[in-house]
């Protein structure tokens, strides 16, 4: 995940680059990038809790001579729960989806696929107003006004 999802941009200015092999350290840059503000303090710590807790957890497994099947499973379940849960966080955070409307301030806030192209990206919208966020013009590097 980490090396599919890190980019430079995530290190912050003065932050020293982590090692390739530091999955900790990337997942709380991750969490970090796109779970920032205030108003995600909760999710972003929930990110480096489960992260950090679950890779100590899988690199004892990989050690642990006593390990047993049961494990194993809770090793799969957990890595699966954290892939997840930042992929859903990574996926809120590259769609600019709102924490509120910005119409209305409902928390109903979900994705759908534009109805000319279902195939699409889902474009953010509100189930209580209709809010729907619109496609941004693609003009080939120019910044939109």
């Amino acid at each position: 995940m980490v090396k599919v999802v890190e980019t430079p941009e995530m290190v912050s200015n003065g932050t020293p680059y982590p090692k390739r092999s530091d999955v900790i350290g990337w997942c709380e840059l991750i969490a970090d990038y796109v779970a920032h503000g205030a108003s995600a303090e909760y999710v972003r710590k929930y990110l480096k809790a489960i992260s950090k807790s679950g890779w100590q957890l899988v690199n004892w497994l990989t050690h642990a001579s006593g390990a047993t099947r049961a494990d194993a499973i809770l090793a799969l379940e957990l890595t699966q729960h954290i892939l997840g849960t930042f992929g859903a966080a990574f996926l809120r955070h590259s769609r600019g989806t709102p924490e509120r409307c910005p119409t209305c301030g409902s928390y109903k806030v979900k994705s759908l696929p534009p109805l000319e192209d279902p195939d699409a990206d889902p474009l953010p919208c509100c189930e209580a107003c209709g809010w729907m966020k619109a496609e941004e013009p693609e003009l080939g590097g120019e910044q939109v006004p």
